[in-house]
């Protein structure tokens, strides 16, 4: 039997049935898969923070890899369920948004509808896609199963995309995006905007109420308890505060506002 990986990312946590519902369906369908659970601590209903993990965790996968992502706020309404194929990697999904975030595209090389798929399962509860509808189709696509015949061509997914930082000669206008485990504050400014807009003069970041931080290259740049500006693992601009919690140091959000300022000569 054709062994492939299948990833796993849901807001379902550790203490229900959930998850251990979804790993049985694969095992029964097929019992060579590789699974792996790449989070199941997403904030409940968040979807922004589904395709975060899923964008900066699919790409060192396989080539091949089926991705199962199951934050699905509207499970049971008349939003559409996907399979896709984009970038050598296939991703099922709830088409609310999720993987156009993650993909940074409507277009991706194929998308099928697979909301009345032949390969989910035969009795589909109306709340539990993700057990009934995703994972089956996965599980039965990493057995060979091709996935033009999961279900129905599809021209599009939802449009959904990051907020775009706004930007002048003088200054970057970002946003949070993202907080993570360690309460570190990551922007929609990406290290490769950042680098053509300076073009190599120096700037520094900040938000209201503080004083802004330099650029640094590590954590540890400064002392414990400092804040610091860096390019994180994910080549996006965030502000930490080394062996402390950003998030809570400086009360921040979703969506509060990050400056990148150019230093005055």
């Amino acid at each position: 039997m054709l062994k492939r990986h299948i990833t796993l990312i849901s807001d379902f946590g550790s203490r229900d049935y959930y998850v251990p519902s979804l790993t049985a369906r694969i095992a029964d369908i097929n019992p060579d898969a590789s699974v792996h659970h790449l989070s199941h601590e997403v904030g409940r209903q968040n979807i922004v923070e589904a395709a975060f993990t899923l964008r900066n965790a699919y790409p060192f996968f396989p080539s091949g890899t089926i991705h199962v992502i199951i934050v699905d706020p509207e499970v049971g309404s008349d939003r559409d369920a996907v399979a896709v194929e984009h970038d050598g990697h296939f991703f099922v999904a709830p088409d609310n948004g999720i993987l156009t975030l993650a993909l940074q595209t409507t277009h991706p090389e194929r998308v099928v509808s697979i909301k009345n798929s032949p390969y989910a399962d035969a009795i589909v509860s109306p709340v539990f896609h993700g057990r009934d509808i995703f994972v089956p189709v996965a599980a039965w696509m990493s057995r060979g199963v091709p996935l033009q015949i999961t279900g129905v061509h599809k021209p599009e997914l939802i449009d959904l995309r990051w907020g775009l930082p706004s930007w002048d000669r003088q200054k970057i206008a970002g946003q949070v995006i993202h907080i993570d485990h360690f309460g570190n504050l990551i922007t929609n400014i990406s290290e490769k905007f950042l680098d053509h807009w300076a073009g190599g003069a120096g700037f520094k970041v900040g938000m209201a109420g503080w004083d802004p931080l330099p650029l640094s290259r590590i954590y540890s740049d400064v002392e414990p308890g400092d804040p610091v500006a860096l390019i994180g693992s994910g080549g996006l601009l965030e502000i930490a505060v080394y062996q402390a919690d950003a998030a809570a140091l400086f009360d921040v959000r979703i969506g509060t506002q990050i400056i990148v300022s150019r230093e005055v000569s």
